[in-house]
């Protein structure tokens, strides 16, 4: 089973034009309702390209882990995992390709080399931020948890 190499701008040239809607609502990049696809296109490949710190930031750690894993097995090379919501904002975003195999159970994922290597200068960063605040969050969660924990005995 292979995935051939493909561009993020050809991923979402394979989607309907309510599908790029979504894209650009999530990524708050600003399209027209009059807009054709082809603009739509346009204006997502090229907000995702001059802004990846900010598409990065829209992934949670377990996602930005998995960006990792691209960067680090190299081009044309797909990452194989079992399938898991965890990764839907990848899937969602069109940034990875998906080959599903049956006899496995697995999902094939691919990542566009030219995104991978986008990507690879602003990972390190988003991805420590994004500890820095799963890790807050939780110190907040068990404060939270054992105050009111303490204030029913």
């Amino acid at each position: 089973m292979s995935i051939t190499s493909f561009t993020y701008r050809s991923n979402l040239n394979l989607v309907y034009k309510e599908s790029l809607f979504r894209i650009s609502a999530f990524l708050s990049v600003p399209v027209s309702k009059s807009a054709g696809k082809p603009a739509m296109i346009e204006k997502i490949d090229s907000y995702v390209r001059s802004n990846p710190v900010e598409v990065l930031e829209k992934f949670c750690v377990k996602e930005l882990e998995l960006v990792r894993e691209f960067v680090k097995v190299g081009p044309d090379t797909p990452v194989i995992k079992a399938p898991r919501r965890i990764y839907d904002t990848l899937k969602m975003l069109l940034l990875v390709s998906v080959c599903y195999d049956k006899k496995t159970r697995k999902e094939h994922l691919l990542i566009a080399d030219e995104l991978r290597d986008l990507f690879v200068f602003h990972l390190d960063f988003v991805l420590k931020k994004s500890w820095k605040e799963e890790r807050d969050l939780a110190v907040i969660g068990y404060v939270g948890r054992s105050t009111l924990k303490n204030r029913w005995r």
